[in-house]
C-alpha cells in the first residue's frame, strides 16, 4: 500500500479509537453519577423519616407526662375499676386520637399485663412483651422505639407510673407510622413502601383486617415479607419493591437500580427499620425520580458525540493534509530532477530528503522552503488557538450549567434582589419557603412578603447595602401565603457594577420558623417553673421591711406628743428608708419578666453578684448547701441586661439545687474572673454530675435528666447569653460535679430596649 494511503488510514483508526473510548468512559462516570445523586438522595430521606420519628417520639412522651402527672386519673386507676376508668378516661383519649393520631392507649400493671386498653376494652390481662415496655421496665425510664405489631408498624412510648414515688404501673401511646410515608412524598416526591418479615406475622389476623379495611389480600404478593403500606398506587412501583430488592436493602445496600417508566427515569434504594433494641425489624423501599439528572446527562452525551465527530473530522482531515505533504514533496523532487536533467535550474520542491538528490534540492530551495515552513507554523497556531477558544467556551456553559442545578438543588432558599426592591432570581427552596412557585416571585416587591415593621427595616437595610455596608447574618420574619410567618436567618451580599453602582444585593436564607417556635414555648414554660424559687428568695426580704416599718410607724404614734420636730422626722426618715427598699425589691422581682426586650447596658459587677446572691442564699441554707462566691479584683463591670443575667444564673444555681439533692458536704461556688476582653461566670458544684452523652444534649429543647424536669432551663440560658452577645460552656463527670462557664463582653456600647427581632 502506498504512503498516501498508509497515513489516512492510521489516522482513522485512531481517532475512532480514542472516540469511542471518550464516550464509555463518559457513560460510565454517568452511571456513577447517578448513583451517588441517588445514593445522597436516599440519605435525606432517611435523615427526615427520622425526623419525623423524633418529632412524634416527643409528641407521644410530652403526653404521656402531662397524664403522668393528672392526680385525677391516678385515683381513678388506682381503684383498679376498668369500667370506670375506661369511661374516665374516654374523652381524654378520643381527642388525643383526633388531633394527634394516637391510636392506641395502655394502662400496664407493675407486673407488665395489661390492666386496660382504651382502644379495645375487651382485650386484658395478657402479658405485654413489646421491647419499648421491657426497656422501661428495666430502667423505670421513659423508653420509646418503632415496634411490628399485628398488622402494621407502630411507634411506641412507654413512661413508669409513678405515684408519692411509688410504682404503680405504666402507660403507654403509640400511633401508626403509614403517615410517614406521606410526609416523605409529600416533601420529596418519591414512591415509598414499608415491608416487614412474614415471620413476624400472622397469616389470619392479616386476612381479616384486610378483609375489615376492604382491601386486597397482599399476602401472596411476595415470598418472604409482605408489603404494610405504600403510597405508590399504579404498577410500576411493584418493579422496585420486590422480594429481591428488599433482601438486598436488608443486607445493607442502599441503592439499588436504575429503572425506566416511560420518559421518566427512577432510582430504586431503601434503608432498613430497627426497633428500641436496635434489631431488624422491617425495611422502607424509595422510588427516586433522577430524570432531571438524565435529561442533562444526554445534553452531555449529544455534546460529547458532536466534540467526537469534530475530533473525527479534524484528525482524518489531518491525515489526509500529512499524507499530502509526506507524498506530495517525493514526487516534485522527481520532477525537479527530470528538469534538472534537461537543465532546468529553475525547479523547485517543497521538502527535500537526505540523500544527494535531496542535498541538491535543499540547496537549490533552502530560502523557499523556510518561508514555507514559517507560514505553514503560522497557520497551525491560529488553528490551535480557534481550537482552544472553542473548547474553552464549551466548558464555561457546561460549568454555568452545573452552578445552577447546585443552585436549584440547594436545601437554602437563595434569593436576589435588584435596586428597585424587585425579586430578580429564587431558586425553588426560596419558594417553597415563601409558599409560591418561582414563576410568581418574579419580578415582584419583596417587601409583597413582609408585614409593615419587617418593610421598614429592609429598606433601612438596604441604605445601608448602598453604601457597601458589611452585614453579618441576621434573623428575619417573612410573611407566607395567607399571611403565615416564617423566621429564616439571612447572609446578604450586596452587588455593584463595574462602575461601582449599586444594583441590589444576594441573600442566602435558612428557615428557622420551627426553632423560634420551640424556643417561645421553652421560654414560657421555664418562667412558670422558675417563679417558686424567685418568690421564695424574696419574700423574706419582702417581710422584713414591711415590719420594719409598720413598728416604727406604731412607736412614733406612742409617743407622737412627747416628740419634738426633729424626732418625728427621724422617725419618717426611718419608715421611708424601709420604703425605699421595699420599691427596689419590687423593681427586682419586676425585672425577671422573660418576655421584654433586651436591654444591654454596663453594669457593676459586686453589686449585681450581690442582688443575685441575695436572692438564693435563703433557699440554699434551707437545704443545707453551703455558697461561696469570689470576684477577681479586675472584673469590675460587664455589659449585660441585669434582669437577663439573674435569670441565667437562677437557672443554673437550681439545677445544682437538684444535682445536689442527698450528696455529702454539698457546696456551690460563684466565681467571676475577667477572661482577655470577657467576664467569666462561672457556677461550680459537686453534685451527682452527667454523662457525656448527657452534656452533649444539655441545649436540646426538651431535653432533661431529671425525673420531672422540663427540659427547658439551659435552652434559655443559652438563648439568653447569645442575646447577650456570649456564649455557654458545660464540663461534667458522674459523681464528681458540673462546672458551668458563661462568657460575657465586658464593654461595650449602651443602646436602649431592642426591638421586636424582625431582621
Amino acid at each position: 500500500m502506498k504512503i498516501r494511503y498508509k497515513l489516512p488510514a492510521t489516522f482513522l483508526i485512531f481517532s475512532i479509537s480514542m472516540t469511542a473510548l471518550f464516550y464509555l468512559a463518559g457513560l460510565r462516570g454517568q452511571d456513577t453519577a447517578f448513583r451517588q445523586i441517588a445514593r445522597e438522595h436516599l440519605s435525606e430521606v432517611k435523615d427526615s423519616f427520622n425526623n419525623l420519628e423524633t418529632g412524634d417520639t416527643k409528641m407521644l412522651l410530652g403526653t404521656l407526662e402531662a397524664i403522668s402527672r393528672d392526680p385525677a386519673i391516678q385515683t381513678v386507676y388506682l381503684e383498679k375499676n376498668r369500667g370506670r376508668l375506661f369511661a374516665y378516661v374516654r374523652p381524654l383519649f378520643e381527642d388525643l386520637k383526633e388531633k394527634t393520631g394516637i391510636t392506641h392507649f395502655y394502662f400496664i400493671l407493675p407486673d407488665g399485663r395489661i390492666f386496660l386498653r382504651m382502644h379495645d376494652k375487651k382485650l386484658y390481662g395478657d402479658l405485654v412483651k413489646k421491647s419499648s415496655f421491657l426497656k422501661a421496665q428495666q430502667t423505670q425510664k421513659p423508653a420509646w422505639g418503632i415496634e411490628l405489631g399485628k398488622t402494621a408498624f407502630a411507634l411506641r412510648a412507654v413512661t413508669p407510673y409513678f405515684r408519692d414515688g411509688k410504682l404503680i404501673g405504666y402507660l403507654g401511646l403509640a400511633e401508626g407510622i403509614s403517615h410517614f410515608l406521606k410526609g416523605l412524598k409529600d416533601r420529596t416526591m418519591d414512591e415509598f413502601s414499608i415491608v416487614a418479615d412474614k415471620q413476624s406475622l400472622n397469616r389470619r389476623n392479616w386476612e381479616s383486617v384486610r378483609k375489615i379495611k376492604g382491601l386486597r389480600d397482599n399476602w401472596n404478593d411476595l415470598a418472604n415479607h409482605v408489603v404494610l403500606a405504600s403510597t405508590d398506587g399504579g404498577s410500576f412501583g411493584a418493579s422496585c419493591f420486590t422480594e429481591g430488592n428488599i433482601e438486598r436493602v436488608e443486607s445493607g445496600q442502599g441503592v439499588l437500580a436504575k429503572m425506566q417508566s416511560g420518559k421518566r427515569t427512577f432510582m430504586c434504594g431503601g434503608f432498613r427499620l430497627n426497633n428500641a433494641e436496635g434489631k431488624h425489624i422491617g425495611s422502607i423501599l424509595a422510588l427516586t425520580d433522577i430524570t432531571r439528572y438524565v435529561a442533562l446527562a444526554r445534553q452531555a452525551n449529544r455534546r460529547l458525540l458532536a466534540m467526537a465527530a469534530a475530533f473525527f473530522l479534524i484528525t482524518f482531515s489531518a491525515g489526509v493534509v500529512i499524507s499530502g505533504f509526506i507524498t506530495g514533496p517525493l514526487q516534485k523532487m522527481a520532477r525537479a530532477a527530470r528538469e534538472i536533467g534537461r537543465g532546468g535550474m529553475d525547479a523547485r520542491v517543497d521538502v527535500s530528503s537526505s540523500d544527494e538528490l535531496g542535498e541538491l534540492a535543499r540547496a537549490f530551495n533552502e530560502m523557499a522552503a523556510k518561508r514555507k515552513q514559517m507560514e505553514q507554523h503560522l497557520k497551525m497556531h491560529e488553528e490551535d488557538l480557534e481550537r482552544l477558544a472553542e473548547t474553552r467556551g464549551k466548558e464555561l456553559k457546561a460549568s454555568e450549567e452545573r452552578y445552577r442545578t447546585m443552585v436549584e438543588a440547594a436545601r437554602e432558599g437563595i434569593i436576589i434582589v435588584d435596586e428597585n426592591e424587585r425579586i430578580t432570581f429564587a431558586n425553588e427552596s426560596m419558594a417553597r419557603m415563601l409558599d409560591h412557585k418561582k414563576e410568581e416571585l418574579m419580578g415582584r416587591l419583596v417587601t409583597d412578603f413582609m408585614d409593615e415593621s419587617a418593610a421598614a427595616e429592609f429598606r433601612a437595610r438596604q441604605e445601608r447595602r448602598r453604601t457597601g455596608a458589611v452585614e453579618k447574618p441576621f434573623d428575619f420574619r417573612f410573611r407566607g401565603r395567607g399571611g403565615r410567618e416564617v423566621w429564616a436567618i439571612i447572609s446578604s451580599s450586596p452587588r455593584f457594577d463595574p462602575d461601582g453602582r449599586y444594583e441590589g444585593f444576594v441573600s442566602l436564607v435558612t428557615d428557622i420558623t420551627e426553632r423560634r417556635r420551640l424556643e417561645t414555648i421553652a421560654e414560657a414554660a421555664n418562667l412558670m417553673e422558675n417563679i417558686g424559687y424567685i418568690f421564695s428568695g424574696i419574700r423574706h426580704e419582702i417581710a422584713n421591711p414591711v415590719v420594719t416599718a409598720s413598728i416604727t410607724l406604731d412607736v412614733l404614734k406612742r409617743k407622737l406628743k412627747n416628740l419634738n420636730q426633729g424626732e418625728i422626722e427621724e422617725y419618717i426618715n426611718r419608715t421611708r428608708e424601709q420604703m425605699s427598699r421595699l420599691d427596689f425589691l419590687l423593681k427586682s422581682l419586676r425585672n425577671f419578666n422573660l418576655f421584654e426586650a433586651v436591654t444591654l447596658k454596663q453594669a457593676d459587677i459586686p453589686a449585681v453578684t450581690g442582688k443575685f446572691l441575695a436572692l438564693v442564699t435563703d433557699d440554699a441554707k434551707k437545704r443545707g448547701i453551703k455558697v461561696e462566691s469570689a470576684i477577681s479584683p479586675d472584673a469590675r463591670t460587664v455589659y449585660v441586661d441585669e434582669r437577663a443575667l439573674d435569670q441565667v444564673l437562677l437557672n443554673i444555681v437550681t439545677n445544682a439545687f437538684d444535682a445536689l439533692a442527698g450528696r455529702e458536704n454539698p457546696r456551690i461556688k460563684i466565681s467571676i474572673l475577667k477572661v482577655n476582653r470577657l467576664i467569666l461566670f462561672r457556677v461550680e458544684d459537686n453534685g451527682k454530675g452527667m454523662t457525656p452523652q448527657q452534656v452533649k444534649n444539655l441545649f436540646r429543647p426538651f431535653f432533661t435528666t431529671k425525673p420531672h424536669g422540663t427540659g427547658l432551663g439551659l435552652a434559655i440560658v443559652k438563648k439568653m447569653v447569645s442575646k447577650m452577645q456570649g456564649h455557654v460552656e458545660i464540663s461534667s463527670h458522674e459523681n464528681e460535679g458540673t462546672v458551668v462557664d458563661i462568657f460575657i463582653p465586658e464593654m461595650g456600647q449602651e443602646v436602649g430596649p431592642a426591638r421586636p427581632e424582625t431582621v
